[in-house]
């Protein structure tokens, strides 16, 4: 790869604080579509079967199934972005869902 693909941009100046805010509001926008999601839904129809198609194939796997992949799918990523983090500051983030609870219990409390 050329170096300009292999090396972020430096981070400063107000483009990429820009950008980090845009982002920041995405994610919590997506979070609380997820929150509703969940909210909306009682027990039995976390054991419904949802049918989708990936790569040309039909799957179907209860709703409960889904959603436990989607969220440790999401821990793969985090931990993903606390590498490049790191990489970039040498700053290491508090990633471990025990902060997260302490933090966030008031929201499924």
């Amino acid at each position: 790869l050329p170096s300009s693909s292999r090396n972020p941009p430096p981070l400063g100046g107000g483009g990429c604080q820009n950008q980090l805010a845009q982002l920041e509001n995405a994610r919590i926008e997506h979070d609380q579509s997820l929150i509703n999601f969940i909210h909306e839904h009682d027990e039995v129809s976390f054991h419904q079967t949802i049918a989708y198609v990936r790569r040309g194939q039909i799957y179907t796997e209860p709703l409960i199934e889904i959603l436990a992949h989607l969220f440790n799918h999401q821990t793969h990523h985090r931990g993903q972005m606390h590498s490049m983090i790191f990489e970039l500051t040498a700053k290491s983030l508090e990633l471990d869902l025990i902060f997260f609870q302490r933090e966030y219990a008031y929201l499924y409390r």
